[in-house]
This record gives C-alpha cells, structure tokens and sequence, in this order.
C-alpha cells in the first residue's frame, strides 16, 4: 500500500523537480494530488468563518498545493518535451525510464511529430501538398466522452486540449485510442 500523498511529500516532488531530477512518480501521483486537495476544499467548506485563522489556513494551502502541482507537471512537461527533442534527432536520454505512462505517450508523439515535420521540411513542396491532401481525407476521428478530468495535452492534430470530465469531444483516432485504452474516455456510438 502506497503512503497516502501530503503537503510534504508533494513539496518533497517538486523540490527534486526543481533540481532537474526526473523521479518516478507513483502512478497514481496526479488523481491522489487531486483526492487530496479536494480534501481540504471539503475540510474549508466546513468551515462557518472563513476569516478564522483556521479557514485562512486552510486557504492558504489549497492555494499553496494547487501551485505546487501545477509546477510539478509543468516541470514534468518541460522533461518530456526536452527529452522528445534530443531522441528525434537520435539521442538517448536516461531519465526516460521514470516517466509515467501517460508521459511516455506523450513523449512518443511529439517525437513523431518532429520527425514528421522534419521530414516535411526536407522533402519536395508538390509532395507534401499532395500528401497533405491525402491525409485530410484519410484523417479519422472519434466522438468521445470524457470519463476524469485530464491534464492539458496537445494530440497528434497539432491542437491544444484541456478536457474535464463529462466533455464530448471529437479526437483524432489514435489520441481517442490512447484514452480509451487508459480508459480516461468512452467512445460514443
């Protein structure tokens, strides 16, 4: 059983972040952060005076925790994306073993959108207009339900997403197939 998350083992994360240090979060690190902050919103609404030393208190951290996860997968962000720069040109790079799954898919796409647009960049004009053609013809997608909030990611559409639970969303096939698959969305028929 994993020790539940805290003030100070979040604050432990985040300073091993800010030293560049690519730890291997618990897999459950981001829905725990999220249970965990949710409990103290939970704890202030009880809370009948929110000036009370108490409330501002309880204020305080939910503010101070929000902000530290933010800069944890923020930093986190910056690991992959660094890392998805020097191994599309052919680099290795160790800390990748500590990335979480969700990390690693992402890492895995922007890799193959670099290469992608390296290739693009070097090949004839004619050819990637006509290929462009053809792949917005050939672009699949599917409708989705979004079963958890998830973190904000960019597919391989080259578009921006920040989806809540509860959303309805077209996605290109292979991103819808990646939440599906970790079962963070539903397919609707």
């Amino acid at each position: 059983m994993e020790e539940e998350l805290n003030y100070e083992k979040i604050r432990e994360i985040l300073q091993k972040c800010r030293k560049k240090e690519v730890i291997d979060l618990p897999a459950d690190f981001y829905k725990s952060a999220r249970k965990y902050l949710e409990s103290l919103q939970k704890e202030f609404a009880k809370e009948r005076d929110v000036f009370s030393p108490k409330a501002r208190a309880l204020s305080d951290n939910i503010n101070r925790v929000t902000q530290d996860i933010d800069e944890i997968y923020n930093l986190r962000e910056g690991f992959v994306i660094n890392a998805a720069i020097i191994r599309a040109r052919g680099g290795e790079i160790e800390y990748t073993k500590n990335l979480s799954r969700d990390e690693k898919d992402l890492l895995n796409e922007i890799i193959g959108c670099l290469k992608k647009a390296k290739e693009k960049a070097f090949s004839n004009d004619d050819e990637n207009e006509e290929k462009s053609s053809r792949d917005e013809v050939k672009r699949e997608e599917k409708l989705l339900v979004i079963l958890e909030d998830l973190p904000p990611f960019v597919s391989q559409d080259r578009k921006s997403y920040n989806l809540k639970k509860g959303d309805v969303v077209t996605l290109p096939t292979e991103t819808a197939k990646i939440l599906i698959k970790n079962k963070k969305a539903k397919e609707v028929e």
